[in-house]
């Protein structure tokens, strides 16, 4: 390629583009660390290039000697000069700070040169440019001018030539010590990028892709995460692109969908999808136990299994005192040993199929589990204690005898997502428990496969109004789900439930999530939120002014605003919001 070119006083025209620029002529005494990074992330186009040059530091050591006596003596005579002293003083004190860097702390010296070339297609826009840049330049105390008659000079000097040419080279030499030259290094924001994982979004800072493996167990000290935000703000879009990515990384994920939104993406990555409630003919069993340890193993699966049934028959029956639940306890046990199932781990398995010994035991089918009808039944025999009866009677003939019934679903499948848009209220606290209880049950199975967990709507299990034992447990998967291999994921846009009275779950929660992405809250919620998630001030007013589809991202002292895009293909599985391509 020919280039052509016209050098012109200001600027520098080659094949039709305007190039012009500044060189670095002077520094203040002591430089920002953020210097560099708000240059190069402004939205101009423009090349910048750094040169160094060692100086050897025992030449310029004998001279700073040589130099301090005679500033010394100079101080003594400009003693009644008490501007020309103050600079003499300065001068005199940074000379011995250098000299003690040099020689103590071990530092090297060096010639320093910046250049930065600003290029456009409107000249008018290229002068605007420079003037932008030269003003953030002033306002560090850096002193640029732009190299009239010197263009062609600036312009080797910033392309890949490795070029310093002498004719700008004497204006812009200025002597640093490492340390200070770390100043300038240009890349000191936030970067997130893991080979192992997924694109979260765009940093809106610097525009780099933040790519997240939150299995990472070197790197994270959980694979939790909180996701905060008001109605409409993109968590749904969020978590839909998840779900979409993270399939294909071969993840297994479990989705509680409060509104009936999900089918599409889970058809599009090959899901099973359960709606429960309503004319639905899925059903899942309370009384189901699945193969989460080993057939040896002393740990008794069916006592742990238990504990959970009391704990969702404690939001059943919520006035039931200690006597009623030992019987209810009592019960229970009987009605799985009428089905041949003990505390003894061995007998949740068959060892014959077809009148054939199997070489490896299979844990029990849906149907060899008992159901509430079995419960009911055995309280009925005995008819000692009709109040438990009326409280049962919604599972065995009213409106929620779908969940009398053995579960009629795999629940193997790689993407399971279940949709409660039916439940009415009244009951969406006994069904959240019944379908995270099952997913941990699901997440214990095999320690070798990733897996995710997504709780929306949070706050139903771990706010004020919800049944301590039942928040309880959710705090207890947020804790332990990482020896599983599991993520555990909480969405929630009611932060005022997870404050009242110091709400110990919601802290604990927040606590055991690593990661936290805060999407746009009004000032209440932000007030709210701040109870439970340090803030500074100014990332309080960061939430206020987030765009929808954006959210602040929290990792630790790692804070960025996130822009989450998409792609054209994801954002028509999606079907809502707006996305960008990638």
């Amino acid at each position: 390629m020919i280039l052509l070119y016209i050098e012109h006083i200001g600027y520098l025209e080659i094949n039709n583009k305007f190039f012009s620029g500044v060189i670095i002529v002077d520094y203040p005494r002591i430089i920002d660390n953020k210097f560099m990074e708000n240059i190069i992330y402004l939205d101009i186009p423009f090349n910048i290039s750094m040169f160094y040059e060692p100086i050897n530091k025992y030449e310029v050591i004998k001279k700073l000697t040589y130099h301090l006596g005679n500033v010394k003596s100079e101080i003594k005579t400009s003693s009644k000069n008490k501007e020309d002293y103050e600079y003499l003083n300065i001068t005199y004190n940074d000379a011995i700070d250098i000299r003690k860097e040099l020689q103590i702390n071990n530092e090297n010296i060096y010639n320093f040169y910046l250049y930065i070339t600003i290029y456009d297609n409107d000249l008018q826009r290229l002068n605007q440019n420079i003037n932008t840049i030269k003003s953030l330049l002033y306002s560090y105390g850096v002193i640029s001018k732009v190299p009239y008659f010197r263009h062609i000079s600036l312009y080797k000097a910033t392309n890949p030539f490795n070029i310093n040419p002498e004719e700008i080279k004497f204006d812009t030499k200025r002597n640093m010590i490492s340390k200070t030259l770390s100043s300038f290094y240009p890349f000191i924001s936030t970067n997130i990028y893991d080979i192992k994982g997924v694109l979260y979004g765009i940093n809106n800072q610097n525009k780099s892709l933040i790519i997240i493996d939150r299995f990472d167990k070197k790197k994270y000290i959980n694979s939790n995460m909180s996701i905060f935000g008001t109605s409409g703000a993109g968590k749904s879009y969020f978590i839909k692109l998840q779900i979409i990515r993270n399939s294909l990384l071969d993840i297994k994920q479990l989705v509680i969908d409060p509104e009936g939104e999900y089918m599409k993406v889970c058809n599009e990555v090959g899901g099973t999808y359960i709606s429960l409630g309503g004319k639905n003919n899925y059903h899942i069993n309370i009384f189901d136990i699945y193969n989460e340890c080993d057939i040896e193993s002393n740990n008794s699966i069916l006592e742990n299994k238990i504990q959970n049934l009391m704990i969702f028959f404690s939001m059943v029956l919520p006035e039931i005192n200690n006597i009623e639940k030992a019987y209810l306890e009592e019960k229970i046990i009987e009605i799985y040993k009428e089905k041949g199932i003990t505390f003894d781990n061995k007998t949740l398995y068959n060892y014959y199929e077809n009148n054939k010994i199997l070489l490896r035991p299979n844990i029990k089918n849906n149907k060899q589990f008992p159901i509430i009808q079995d419960l009911y039944d055995i309280i009925l025999k005995d008819n000692k204690y009709p109040e438990m009866l009326y409280l049962l009677k919604p599972f065995i003939s009213g409106r929620l005898k779908y969940l009398n019934n053995h579960t009629n679903f795999d629940s193997s499948n790689k993407i399971l997502i279940i949709d409660i848009s039916n439940i009415k209220e009244e009951f969406m606290d006994i069904h959240l428990f019944i379908i995270i209880e099952l997913f941990w049950n699901i997440i214990k199975q095999d320690t070798n496969l990733k897996k995710i967990i997504y709780i929306d709507e949070i706050w139903r299990l771990i706010g004020q109004k919800s049944n301590s034992l039942s928040a309880n447990f959710v705090v207890q998967i947020f804790k332990t789900i990482r020896k599983y291999n599991g993520a555990a994921t909480a969405i929630t846009q009611d932060i005022s439930d997870l404050i009242i009275n110091k709400n110990i779950y919601g802290k604990a929660i927040i606590n055991n999530s690593y990661f936290k992405c805060i999407f746009k809250m009004d000032e209440e919620n932000v007030k709210n939120l701040s109870e439970l998630v340090l803030l500074s001030e100014s990332e309080k007013i960061k939430i206020n002014k987030i765009k929808r589809g954006e959210c602040l991202l929290m990792l630790n002292n790692n804070n960025s605003i996130l822009n989450i895009c998409s792609s054209e293909y994801e954002k028509s599985i999606i079907e809502q919001g707006e996305g960008c391509d990638v």
